[in-house]
């Protein structure tokens, strides 16, 4: 990607997981630790609340989750990621 944004290739509603999501990600205490520490910020939930509703927005959905699969060699050229998840 050299620096340029990924596009992804879709966007999966995760409306109905958003609160357990955030749940989850509050129990890394080591990760927050190292955030604080490393970085001296600790709005990583913020974050990942204000990114997944800018997600959700672009398919007209509370919160959403992008995604983009690599297709180039070794990985197989199907859709495959888009196929399992819907």
């Amino acid at each position: 990607w050299f620096g340029r944004p990924i596009e992804p290739e879709f966007i999966l509603d995760i409306s109905a997981t958003f609160d357990l999501k955030l749940k989850m990600l509050a129990c890394h205490a080591s990760q927050r630790e190292w955030l604080r520490k490393q970085h001296g910020v600790d709005e990583y939930l913020e974050s990942c609340r204000r990114w997944s509703a800018a997600r959700g927005a672009s398919i007209g959905t509370a919160f959403g989750e992008a995604f983009t699969q690599s297709k180039g060699h070794p990985f197989p050229n199907n859709d495959l990621l888009r196929e399992v998840l819907g």
